[in-house]
């Protein structure tokens, strides 16, 4: 349960260090590589599962990859499923 947790704060991470990455691969790359809003939410997405999946390692517990990329994807659109089930309870 708890690496299913921690792969949800990974996946809601991804938007806040959107904008810190771009700016990071801009400074190193000197603007020779153009990245686009998708290509850096996927590439922040990335990263913050790559930290998931670290400290989930290091916590020892063996938890099915599944179930981390489903918690990651669940973090990443928490917005917006939150969204669309109030937006039908409030129907």
């Amino acid at each position: 349960m708890l690496a299913f947790i921690i792969s949800i704060i990974g996946g809601m991470a991804a938007r806040f260090a959107r904008e810190p990455i771009e700016g990071f691969i801009e400074k190193i790359l000197l603007d020779k590589v153009d990245i686009g809003k998708d290509e850096s939410l996927a590439l922040s997405y990335a990263l913050c599962m790559l930290l998931a999946a670290l400290v989930i390692t290091l916590s020892g517990s063996g938890v099915p990859v599944f179930a981390v990329l489903l918690g990651g994807i669940l973090g990443l659109f928490a917005k917006e499923i939150y969204s669309a089930i109030k937006s039908q309870v409030s129907k």
